[in-house]
């Protein structure tokens, strides 16, 4: 026989599935980063030289880059990705070109944007990655203009070469300006032996530095410029350009611009500043003296005077507007006589 519940009661099973759905909706609503996917992050490598001479339009670019990031990280994301947002990995190019190749390509000794390239390793186009036969040199989207351009260069070279008897460029800018330009000395390959030799002995000697340095096997030549103090200061004066970038912002910039703001700065802490503040004492002195004699005597004299006045006439008035039946009466009774009074009078 079933037991009979008492009105209003709730028997175990109704409890048990009650307190379990309570339990589940709190721990969803405590834990949303658990039961919910996070949405994914896309991280876009970012150069501007935010340092060096084009500091000021690089950081401008920085600034604004960031903006477009966070107006669309704070629209929801990117839509199509499931509203994934976007990282931006920073990178200063220092205005250099040899400091922007190794930001672009992530070498060792600075690697801020080698992480964007590791995360974009499985979607890199295949004209963006390394050079097969020289890993860590530009890869094709830079090499590639740069073979062009080298190639025209033979070409042009050739247009005017004095050993093979090509002079399209005399006959060019003679036909240009209308004068004939003076001629050299005849080619001979025997004053122009010694060069060629030089060149090539340069390039070769050049290759196969190279391709002890930058190879993949095992060379005496590799770090051979953190090993000797000598070869290291060398590397770092070509590598900071004989330091020209130093000697223009930190000697020529520094010299004329330092001065010139330490004077600016001068200027503004005591003339414009003593103006400005000169201008304060004397508009608070001003204001003190119109409050004292303009506000509180003039002014307010003649709202007092005036309430002075005011009260008086009402004080005299009063009797009058006191709404009093027998003193309308009085007086309009003493009017009347006064009236026949010199009436009499006229008539007699």
């Amino acid at each position: 026989m079933t037991p009979r519940r008492r009105p209003g009661s709730t028997d175990r099973r109704t409890f048990l599935k009650t307190a379990g759905a309570v339990a589940g909706t709190a721990v969803a609503a405590g834990f949303p980063a658990v039961l919910r996917a996070q949405a994914p992050t896309v991280k876009i490598g970012t150069l501007h030289c935010v340092t060096g001479p084009l500091a000021e339009p690089g950081q401008a670019c920085r600034v604004g880059a960031q903006m477009a990031a966070d107006a669309i990280n704070a629209a929801g994301g990117i839509k199509s990705m499931g509203g994934a947002r976007i990282e931006l990995l920073l990178g200063d190019t220092q205005t250099k070109a040899e400091v922007a190749r190794a930001e672009a390509v992530g070498d060792d000794h600075d690697a801020d944007m080698s992480h964007a390239h590791e995360a974009h390793d499985a979607h890199e186009p295949a004209h963006a990655r390394p050079l097969p036969f020289a890993p860590t040199d530009s890869p094709w989207l830079i090499t590639v203009p740069l073979l062009l351009l080298g190639l025209f260069s033979i070409i042009s070279g050739y247009l005017n070469a004095a050993a093979f008897k090509t002079n399209y460029f005399d006959r060019w800018i003679e036909a240009a300006v209308g004068v004939e330009l003076p001629k050299g000395g005849e080619f001979k390959w025997v004053n122009a032996l010694p060069s060629v030799i030089m060149i090539a002995a340069g390039f070769a000697i050049s290759l196969a530095v190279c391709m002890k340095i930058f190879g993949t096997a095992d060379s005496k030549l590799k770090g051979l410029t953190r090993r000797s103090r000598v070869l290291g200061a060398g590397y770092s004066f070509l590598v900071n350009k004989y330091y020209l970038d130093y000697l223009y912002e930190q000697v020529i910039v520094h010299g004329i611009a330092h001065p010139i703001a330490a004077g600016a700065y001068w200027i503004n802490q005591h003339v414009l500043d003593g103006v400005v503040n000169a201008v304060g004492i004397g508009g608070r002195k001003t204001g003190d003296w119109v409050y004292k004699n303009v506000d509180q005597r003039v002014v307010d004299g003649a709202v007092n005077g005036s309430g002075t006045v005011a009260r008086t006439t009402g004080g005299v008035l009063q009797p009058v507007q006191s709404g009093k039946v027998s003193m309308y009466g009085a007086l309009l009774f003493g009017a009347a006589a006064v009236g026949a009074l010199v009436l009499v009078l006229v008539n007699s």
